[in-house]
């Protein structure tokens, strides 16, 4: 009986302190964008919960079920706790988007201005001097020097006072009907909690997935489902890597392997969505490009996985 019940209770558990420090980092990443020095730093983490808590719920089941997978490295999981798992699997992306794609952003309790007093804020519009944050109104932005891109030397612009327009993406509005994007929003530190290029490109892959999902749980449709029952049959296809190699930490990299080529190319496809429809499918869209996507990746890497498994029984035969 244990080994029916086991698997599938370490791997929610293992889900679990995954979500948790995967939850913590990315609430110390969405405050760190917004944070703001010239406001004595105000803002809660708990304010970006609902931007933070969807997008862990894919890496914590991936990590679950890694984790949980190459605990056993001698023997097999059982195949009915193997299923038992896949349903754990599937009721947490399922549920976990469901709960979290019903969540509303608190974008009115945020209390931000990315300027701080007598700094340079380099934009990528050019450069921003600030002398002070208007005491009644923290939105105004006292005495500043503005010198655009490409402007003549010195180039630099005085402005007596100019607004802070919080918009999805900041804008300073400078004089009736002018304004400057602030691009990055937070200028001063950006630099310090934006991920690496290698990094930062596989967390936007990963977010561009998470969005496909979120956007299809707000529909609350058949597609949704489908899209969650996809998505755990291509964390169990990899798991057939477990064990391919005699090296534990080589199936390891090659299931994250896996796990990379796909969000890149789903991110990839997702893009270029519009020319694959009229390129192949006459301006006619088949249906999900994600979940087309979802379904041939999960393919190819079962029928690989099986082709492994029968190669190195007869090997060992």
């Amino acid at each position: 009986m244990g080994k029916i019940v086991l698997p599938p209770l370490k791997f929610i558990l293992l889900s679990i302190l995954s979500g948790l420090v995967f939850l913590t980092f990315s609430l110390i990443y969405h405050w760190g964008q917004w944070v703001s020095p010239s406001l004595e730093l105000k803002n809660s983490l708990l304010i970006w919960l609902p931007s933070a808590s969807y997008s862990v719920i894919l890496p914590s089941v991936s990590s679950g079920l890694l984790f949980t997978f190459f605990s056993y490295r001698k023997t097999r999981i059982n195949p009915v706790a193997a299923a038992l798992t896949a349903a754990a699997a599937f009721f947490i992306i399922f549920s976990g988007f469901s709960y979290t794609g019903s969540m509303t952003d608190n974008h009115e309790a945020i209390s931000f201005q990315p300027f701080n007093e007598r700094k340079l804020h380099s934009i990528d519009n050019g450069i921003i001097y600030s002398d002070s944050i208007n005491e009644n109104n923290k939105n105004i932005v006292d005495g500043i020097l503005i010198r655009a891109n490409g402007s003549d030397l010195p180039g630099f612009k005085y402005y007596q006072s100019a607004e802070l327009i919080k918009n999805a993406h900041p804008e300073l509005e400078i004089d009736e009907g002018r304004s400057i994007d602030i691009t990055p929003g937070n200028p001063v530190f950006h630099e310090t909690f934006i991920p690496g290029s290698i990094l930062g490109s596989y967390i936007a892959d990963i977010d561009s997935l998470n969005e496909t999902f979120r956007a299809a749980a707000s529909e609350e449709g058949s597609q949704f489902i489908i899209l969650a029952a996809a998505m755990t049959a291509f964390l169990l296809a990899c798991m057939l890597f477990h064990g391919a190699t005699v090296w534990p930490l080589l199936d390891f990299i090659l299931i994250l392997g896996f796990h990379r080529i796909f969000y890149y190319l789903l991110s990839l496809f997702s893009r270029e969505s519009d020319f694959i429809n009229e390129t192949l499918f006459g301006g006619r869209t088949p249906g999900s490009i994600p979940l087309f996507t979802l379904a041939s990746v999960t393919l190819i890497i079962f029928l690989f996985g099986i082709l492994i498994r029968l190669t190195g029984r007869r090997r060992s035969a």
